[in-house]
């Protein structure tokens, strides 16, 4: 610019033109938003089944290690206990 005040108020409204044509452009559609949305509850909800997934699989590890009988079916269908002796748990690399 050469000091042109006029020239400068023209490029000032040509930007608040221009921030505007973006603003209204770069606004998601309704059916975007509702599309990310039931992504973000489905994975939302396989988060939680994972997380269960893993307490569960923690409180059977307990279990297992404070020795509680396993509970199983015989051949016949009756219920029966596997004692458990106390193990402990070997961790490898």
């Amino acid at each position: 610019m050469s000091g042109d005040l006029h020239g400068a108020l023209g490029l000032a409204s040509r930007k608040a033109e221009l921030a505007e044509r973006i603003a209204i452009s770069a606004a998601p559609e309704r059916s975007t938003l509702d599309a990310m949305r039931k992504k973000a509850e489905r994975n939302g909800a396989l988060l939680k089944a994972a997380q269960d997934g893993l307490d569960s699989a923690r409180e059977r590890v307990r279990a297992i290690l404070s020795g509680v009988a396993t509970r199983t079916y015989s051949a016949d269908g009756s219920r029966t206990e596997i004692p458990v002796d106390r193990v402990g748990l070997e961790r490898r690399a």
